[in-house]
């Protein structure tokens, strides 16, 4: 679906965050401030 246009993955994305990140991300998604992140390994 992402492929053929058909899932807009990139607006639906709020950030990119690096693994070491993660427990930051997920301080953010719970105060609200992130909707949808990326981890990048």
């Amino acid at each position: 679906m992402y492929r053929a246009g058909l899932l807009p993955v990139d607006r639906l994305r709020t950030g990119i965050i690096a693994l070491a990140d993660v427990n930051a991300g997920f301080d953010r998604l719970d105060r609200g401030e992130e909707v949808r992140q990326v981890i990048r390994f």
